[in-house]
């Protein structure tokens, strides 16, 4: 084990997260830097159960999957849908792709990030999403006119070449499905009725790579848009006793089979109201996974829902083209707060928590302000003293190799020792830590 396994899997022991029953809280403080990555990776490796990490925002979504796969875990991420609410645009059909193949096959074990604004929008339903998915593989009947009608039952587009998620083609005995949740699109070779090979092909050259026995098609929208019609006109109803569909443009399209631009915004209108009680990214995590966010879960939420009601009043003028109200759409902290407090969690912060039971402060000390001064004739000064007065390992991080030789040379640190994964530099700490010869060049 090396020294930062050992730091952090004292913490952990200390703290007694796997021991937490639901409903149980833990703190964690001084968790400066990138040594909450760290954290996670070690919690990912000892605990045996999921962990889902509640991020700020997109951006610090972002920035712990690009720091976690720096220290060797690779996380699962539910996509934002990357538009704002009540846009009359809709997500990109590969986003929908990866939040419906998460959807369907959450992990066990391992780490799943989510913004908090993503966190509180509503989803399509369990009951729903779960019968949704079909599989094809070789040797089954296959009725090439029926698996069109299900493709567009399920919201594929047909069209001349496939390209994107969501698209079939079919071209004699040939269909082609880039089908939600798959990393290539697929190509069915049929033998009469039957199915006689399947295989992975690129969209650019449209030639076939890898071939496979089985695979899973999943719905392409994240509502059912054609057997939905009727709920959704329905509920278009209840929801606007007052609007006239016949002036609304996207509630044809609706009743034609289109789905327009932005109408995931109208999500709650394919689905009975019994349904959409369980609409949320908890409801399907296990009952047993560990939840990790920060103090700021309830300012950060709060936060999204003041923009969410800004953009509403600022476009529900038109009645013929009525919005959702935000309760229909998005869940408020006070539900967040009681579906968490179903789950064991760990709230994790820079700063120092105070000490009471079950809180603990992490042995991580914060760096010291290191300005490079390019004004400064050694303007990797500050740097360079900090490096010579620790006497410890010092890992610095370039964007590129030719980056790394330029900061090599800045700082004049000769001989440097280079790695290119992080588990190199550990194994080298461990050696510095063995010798303990403070002439020899500690690893940077």
């Amino acid at each position: 084990m090396s020294d930062f396994s050992a730091v952090f899997a004292d913490i952990l022991k200390h703290l007694n997260v796997q021991q937490l029953k639901p409903g149980h809280k833990r703190w964690l403080g001084q968790l400066y830097g990138s040594s909450g990555s760290l954290l996670l990776t070690e919690l990912a490796q000892q605990h045996p159960r999921l962990v889902v990490v509640i991020a700020r925002n997109n951006q610090h979504v972002a920035q712990l999957e690009q720091e976690l796969q720096f220290y060797g875990v690779k996380p699962a991420v539910f996509a934002d849908w990357e538009t704002l609410p009540y846009d009359r645009l809709s997500p990109h059909q590969d986003i929908i792709s990866e939040r419906l193949e998460l959807l369907v096959n959450m992990p066990k074990q391992g780490i799943v990030l989510i913004a908090a604004s993503t966190l509180a929008q509503r989803v399509a339903p369990p009951q729903w999403l779960y019968g949704q998915h079909f599989d094809i593989q070789v040797g089954q009947p296959f009725d090439l006119e029926q698996k069109r009608r299900q493709l567009i039952a399920a919201g594929y587009h047909a069209v001349e070449t496939v390209f994107e998620h969501g698209e079939f083609a079919v071209r004699g005995s040939i269909m082609d499905i880039f089908a939600s949740g798959q990393h290539s699109p697929v190509r069915i070779d049929l033998f009469d009725d039957e199915v006689e090979s399947l295989r992975f092909f690129d969209v650019e050259t449209q030639r076939t790579t890898e071939k496979i026995d089985a695979f899973r098609i999943l719905p392409a929208k994240e509502f059912p848009l054609l057997e939905g019609r009727t709920t959704f006109r329905e509920r278009y109803a209840e929801f606007f006793p007052d609007a006239n569909p016949k002036r609304n443009s996207l509630y044809q399209d609706v009743m034609d089979g289109i789905a327009s631009p932005g109408l995931e915004y109208y999500l709650p209108l394919f689905f009975t109201a019994p349904l959409m009680q369980q609409s949320t990214f908890l409801d399907y995590i296990p009952l047993d996974a560990l939840v990790v966010h920060t103090p700021d879960l309830q300012q950060d939420v709060t936060h999204f829902w003041q923009e969410v009601d800004r953009r509403y009043h600022d476009r529900r003028h038109d009645k013929d083209h009525p919005l959702v109200a935000p309760e229909h759409l998005f869940v408020s902290y006070q539900h967040i707060a009681e579906r968490l407090n179903q789950h064991s969690r760990l709230i994790v912060s820079q700063d120092t928590v105070a000490e009471r039971s079950g809180a603990y402060n992490a042995a991580v000390v914060e760096l010291p302000s290191l300005v490079v001064n390019p004004k400064h004739q050694d303007a990797f000064h500050a740097v360079k003293h900090w490096i010579d007065v620790q006497h410890i390992p010092v890992l610095l991080i370039a964007e590129s190799a030719g980056r790394r030789e330029t900061l090599k040379d800045a700082l004049g640190l000769k001989p440097l020792v280079t790695f290119d994964q992080f588990e190199q530099f550990k194994k080298d700490v461990i050696t510095f830590a063995q010798t303990k010869n403070k002439s020899s060049t500690p690893p940077i």
